[in-house]
């Protein structure tokens, strides 16, 4: 016996999945309890990427499955993104529409600038890694170079 409540774990992708219907163009209690589902999805993995990229900026984990976690959730929130602005396409009442339109607009801010704050990590690891190179190949030349 389900309670009707809608839990995405798995996001098909566009076109693909539990799409709501625009047939009449009404808004139905599985509609709303949709937006309500994936804004909670999106929330979560959101949170979830804070969380890992304070683990990644404080040097607790620099692991690149770790950097690989977070950008695989940052594109599970994009995708979420994605399905929250098709199901405010169906949105019928305005006043409604209004506080999903800001509250999708803010998750869309909110995952901008962590895949920012990731890309800055990476960029700054690559700098870091690519001098400490240089610096032991400037070593190695100096040693080898006889100097006593």
């Amino acid at each position: 016996h389900m309670t009707g409540e809608v839990r995405p774990s798995i996001v098909l992708g566009p076109g693909r999945g539990s799409k709501p219907s625009s047939e009449g163009r009404h808004r139905t209690p599985a509609m709303s309890s949709d937006l309500d589902a994936h804004y909670a999805v999106a929330r979560r993995v959101a949170f979830q990427v804070e969380e890992q990229l304070q683990e990644l900026e404080t040097g607790r984990d620099t692991s690149a499955a770790l950097q690989g976690n977070i950008s695989t959730n940052l594109n599970q929130l994009a995708r979420e993104i994605t399905l929250l602005e098709g199901l405010l396409a169906e949105e019928t009442s305005m006043a409604r529409s209004g506080v999903w339109r800001r509250k999708v607009r803010q998750l869309a801010e909110t995952s901008a600038g962590l895949r920012e704050a990731l890309e800055k990590f990476a960029t700054r690891n690559f700098k870091t890694q690519r001098e400490a190179e240089e610096r032991r190949g400037l070593l190695q030349r100096r040693n080898a170079g006889g100097h006593t």
